[in-house]
């Protein structure tokens, strides 16, 4: 997979991996590919207009949906389809970011604050602010650690 994975982005940046092990996310710059696994073929490819990088990728469990950050903007994509879910603005450049859940819940670190955000809706529906230094963030266990 590694040779065919090289080939369309000239340079992978990020990576994430459904924990179910069936989908593989890698972004470049500008743009994301979906990849099938063990296949390794790709089945989607992201990318969304914007002047910023692509600065975080995360995957739900079941690779159903798809988190992609660029900068102070979060694009959930359908990991099945290809197709954007729903465009989040934080209002904070974001650090780190999981989901959980299922893939419900989208988690977003930044140096202001952490929030929880409903994928369906769009809704913020926690803060914590505090003026981090650090956010870091755990899917597998849904916490985040910031000081």
């Amino acid at each position: 997979v590694s040779s065919r994975i090289l080939h369309p982005h000239g340079s992978i940046l990020l990576l994430d991996t459904s924990p179910c092990g069936s989908s593989l996310v890698t972004a470049g710059f500008d743009t994301a590919f979906v990849w099938r696994l063990p296949s390794g073929r790709i089945t989607w490819t992201l990318s969304r207009a914007t002047s910023m990088w692509i600065t975080g990728v995360a995957v739900s469990d079941a690779g159903a949906v798809i988190a992609l950050t660029h900068g102070d903007n979060v694009d959930l994509w359908c990991g099945m389809t290809g197709k954007l879910l729903r465009h989040l603005r934080p209002q904070a450049f974001v650090t780190s970011l999981a989901l959980i859940a299922g893939g419900a819940r989208v988690l977003l670190g930044s140096i202001p604050n952490v929030t929880v955000w409903d994928v369906d809706s769009g809704d913020c529906l926690r803060r914590w602010d505090g003026g981090f230094d650090r956010v870091v963030l755990s899917a597998g266990s849904a916490t985040a650690a910031a000081c």
